[in-house]
């Protein structure tokens, strides 16, 4: 386990015999926070500030609300050839990762936060921070190279989130920010039917003097190769600093 592994800010729901339902619940304001470093090293990583579903767990949430959760990477000091990658955030609102499953009902997720680590150094880049509503199979970014995490939303809002990439270091390129509402990995799978995705927001990271800002795209969805279909779901009016404002990838 990464002792710097900030996870399930309000929920922790894990392993294969993990079935969770929730119904009529509301989880306001709670944090998954990654450790911070203060030698050399990377910050930690963030992810499900309201929700961690993870290790092939199974979760039903019906009737809630998920508002004002984020998942907030800590700040590293750290180089680019020794630690590559920063603190990385995922899922301010509810995190899949490891092959788990969700099934969404008549739920609205509103303002929650993805944000990836600032550099903590001369040199250092930003952390990403992946979809400030939910992110679907990180597990990649974790050392597990494939993660068939799957969602199905159903008759659910996603408004106000925002995935935030990290500021860089001096000198240095700010983090990336993908699918403000969702982020989906490359072998995860998502349906969305009658569903709304407005209002979100992916932004890209601000640079270190004499670097570059990073990358926000997707604002509503961030699709990274993953099978996604959608059906009598609206998808308009979110933002993106750099481009894709509504759908970056393929709906299927």
């Amino acid at each position: 386990m990464d002792s710097l592994l900030g996870e399930g800010g309000g929920i922790f729901n894990a392993n294969a015999t993990a079935v969770l339902t929730v119904n009529d619940s509301m989880f306001f304001g709670n944090q998954a926070l990654g450790g911070t470093t203060t030698t050399l090293g990377r910050g930690g990583d963030a992810i499900g500030g309201g929700i961690e579903n993870t290790g092939t767990a199974t979760l039903y949430l019906n009737k809630s609300t998920l508002s004002g959760n984020q998942a907030i990477a800590g700040s590293g000091r750290t180089n680019n050839n020794i630690f590559p990658r920063r603190g990385l955030a995922a899922g301010g609102g509810l995190d899949e990762s490891y092959s788990s499953h969700a099934f969404i009902t008549s739920c609205l997720f509103i303002n929650n936060q993805a944000l990836g680590s600032a550099g903590g150094g001369l040199g250092v880049n930003g952390g990403d921070g992946l979809g400030g509503g939910i992110a679907v199979g990180i597990s990649d970014f974790l050392g597990d190279p494939s993660d068939a995490s799957s969602l199905s939303v159903r008759g659910s809002t996603l408004t106000g989130d925002q995935a935030i990439g990290g500021a860089g270091g001096s000198g240095a390129t700010g983090g990336n920010g993908q699918g403000g509402g969702i982020w989906f990995g490359s072998d995860s799978t998502g349906t969305l039917d009658n569903s709304v995705i407005t209002g979100n927001f992916a932004l890209g990271g601000q640079a270190g003097a004499g670097g570059s800002d990073g990358q926000g795209r997707g604002g509503g969805l961030y699709i990274d190769g993953a099978t996604v279909t959608a059906t009598r779901t609206l998808i308009k009016k979110n933002s993106a600093s750099t481009d894709y404002n509504d759908l970056f990838g393929t709906l299927s």
